[in-house]
């Protein structure tokens, strides 16, 4: 007889079995396009775990990735959006 996996409990709520849900986002490494679709399934994440704030840490390097990051951000539903004042490598986003 098969056994049956333990049923966990939820860590949010109204989502069973749904893993939490982070608020950070790290995309170093990525190339552009893997850094949009990364904040796309981030975004919509966090928007559906209910957070009101979340940080995009993209990086300063060439600045390849940050301004896809702020170009993809203007055409999701979120609030608004602005760089970290101390780390211009971070990137504020209000959901």
């Amino acid at each position: 007889a098969r056994r049956q996996a333990p049923v966990r409990s939820s860590p949010l709520p109204g989502h069973p079995g749904r893993p939490e849900t982070p608020t950070t986002i790290d995309l170093h490494g990525r190339n552009r396009e893997e850094a949009v679709a990364a904040l796309d399934a981030f975004v919509n994440d966090a928007i559906l775990a209910g957070h009101s704030r979340v940080v995009v840490i993209h990086g300063r390097s060439g600045g390849r990735v940050k301004h896809a990051v702020d170009r993809r951000l203007k055409d999701l539903p979120v609030h608004a959006f602005h760089v970290d004042a101390s780390n211009p490598g971070v990137t504020i986003v209000d959901l």
